[in-house]
């Protein structure tokens, strides 16, 4: 497999639609399918493409071996595994194994950034996580390989450590964290031209209803009601995602037909804002039941109180 990308680029695109994007319940692509995809992000000007987890996944392996026969003319093909387990030596940890058999130039490891997890979740120490992050990356730049760490859980993890406040601060932002990712692209792209002129509309909107539902469910939540996430939701933040990294690639990316990388990022703009007024308004029209139905409540129980108690006769 051959591959090249330009000099020092301002921007690296890290993309991992071939093994995050597919954790979308309902969604399975086949190894034609992500052998094409993969040459469509090359196209579109993507610097790495992780191509998939061959530890934990033997489609993902063969998958990586069919890859070999392609030729990728701006992108790296990433493996991705994860460090070595507690106690264990990197040369003969099977997950290690197998990203190095994937034959691929880049690998990526994913470890934990914070103390939770390390002590709750691998159940060690901080030093032997350490340890484990240290032997993995050695093991494979030993053989040559770029190596890239995911580092699992860093910002909450870094920011619980600093306050003390790990579980809490956890609950609070693995709800709002793509908001606050398609939030901030939105207003970056917008901020340097790359969503023109009327396109800013459907923008506007997407950001208005992440507050609006982010709202209902932060008052919801305060009196121990959910309100569930809909598979349409999910689609709609999935399209998401696709529009933003073609609206990021804009003007360097290629023609599909008639239209520039930027045209299909503003026309899946215009959907993903006509799903996202369904969506809210499904998520206001639920929350708005159950405001209703507190509010019937507490009515009556106002009405209760300011009723005189029924007399009783003496005897």
């Amino acid at each position: 497999m051959n591959s090249t990308r330009p000099n020092n680029p301002e921007i690296l695109i890290y993309d991992t639609t071939l093994r995050d994007g597919l954790g979308m319940e309902g969604l399975s692509l086949s190894l034609q399918d992500k052998l094409e995809i993969t040459k469509k992000l090359d196209l579109l000007g993507v610097h790495y493409i992780e191509g998939g987890y061959p530890g934990s996944n033997p489609k993902d392996a063969e998958f990586f071996q069919l890859a070999r026969d392609l030729t990728l003319l701006n992108a790296k093909l990433v493996a991705f595994g994860s460090t070595r387990k507690p106690g264990g030596n990197a040369s003969s940890d099977p997950a290690i194994r197998a990203v190095l058999d994937a034959g691929t130039e880049v690998i990526t490891l994913v470890g934990k950034a914070s103390s939770k997890q390390v002590t709750e979740v691998l159940q060690t120490t901080e030093e032997e996580n350490l340890l484990m992050i240290r032997d993995s990356f050695s093991e494979c730049t030993g053989l040559g390989k770029e190596a890239i760490f995911d580092a699992e859980h860093f910002f909450d993890g870094y920011v619980a450590r600093a306050m003390s406040q790990q579980s809490a601060l956890g609950k609070f932002l693995d709800p709002i964290a793509d908001k606050l990712l398609v939030g901030a692209l939105l207003v970056m792209l917008a901020a340097f031209d790359r969503i023109p002129g009327v396109a800013v509309v459907p923008a506007v909107v997407i950001l208005c209803r992440e507050i609006l539902v982010s709202g209902l469910r932060e008052f919801l939540g305060g009196v121990k009601i959910s309100v569930p996430v809909s598979k349409l939701a999910q689609w709609k933040t999935t399209l998401q995602m696709f529009m933003l990294g073609f609206l990021l690639v804009g003007p360097v990316g290629p023609m599909f037909g008639p239209f520039s990388t930027t045209d299909v990022g503003v026309i899946g703009l215009w959907i993903a804002a006509i799903l996202t007024l369904v969506t809210g308004y499904d998520y206001l029209r639920a929350g708005l039941r159950h405001v209703e139905g507190m509010d019937v409540a507490a009515a009556a129980m106002e009405k209760q109180k300011s009723d005189p108690p029924p007399a009783t006769g003496s005897h």
